[in-house]
């Protein structure tokens, strides 16, 4: 992880990070459930993330939904929907560690750029600025998340055709 992310994930505040990390996941979600519309289980992770983080449930007990949803994700072949679900995994898991909110926004990007893969670059390029588009957390994102991280997501969508790669 580059040095400069690395001190601004340290320095950010996890609820923040964590809200943002869901909101990534949540806009991709949908790419999995048009294809496998009777599984629910990455909705689910996603829910109980989000009541762990309005403190209804603790860690622990969703944790094992958090695994689950990462064995999903190897299992799909489609990779829009498997990327979606990678998302909604990194997400829940910010409740154990902070920095899966990069790779939520990361598995976000990915999702939303092999989705696009084949459109216009025009549609393509709508799709790339939705860390700064309207949603709940506009504001404390963009006063707490430095301009260099939300130019990472922001080229992820743009340029992860070029990278082609996994992390």
């Amino acid at each position: 992880m580059p040095e400069k992310v690395r001190e601004l994930v340290a320095k950010a505040d996890k609820q923040i990070f964590a809200r943002w990390a869901s909101e990534c996941a949540e806009r991709v979600l949908h790419y999995y459930e048009e294809l496998y519309h009777n599984d629910r289980r990455s909705h689910l992770a996603l829910k109980s993330f989000k009541d762990y983080l309005n403190g209804k449930i603790r860690f622990k007990e969703f944790r094992k939904l958090i695994l689950e949803t990462h064995r999903i994700a190897r299992e799909k072949e489609n990779l829009p929907a498997r990327f979606a679900v990678r998302a909604v995994a990194q997400a829940a898991s910010v409740g154990h560690v902070k920095e899966h909110a990069l790779g939520a926004a990361w598995y976000a990007a990915k999702a939303v750029s092999f989705k696009s893969r084949g459109t216009s670059r025009k549609s393509k390029k709508s799709n790339g600025n939705w860390i700064d588009s309207k949603s709940s957390l506009e504001k404390p994102l963009r006063r707490n998340l430095d301009k260099n991280l939300r130019d990472f997501i922001n080229c992820a969508v743009s340029f992860s055709n070029e990278l082609n790669c996994t992390i």
